[in-house]
């Protein structure tokens, strides 16, 4: 089985940092068909790897 990743070059979603409320707000851009996986960069770039903004729990 070939399994293909397909990076899309127009975000589906957006999101919004809310501190005030701690959590954090996904806009959606365009119809997001049942079922997709969206994934987050939390960073806003893929080259960055600072530390996230809250606390990683694993």
């Amino acid at each position: 089985m070939v399994l293909f990743l397909i990076i899309p070059t127009i975000p589906m979603v957006v999101y919004t940092n809310n501190l005030e409320d701690m959590c954090v707000e996904f806009t959606a851009l365009q119809d997001i068909p049942s079922g997709a996986e969206i994934t987050v960069n939390y960073n806003r770039d893929l080259n960055d790897k600072s530390p996230l903004w809250y606390e990683v729990i694993e």
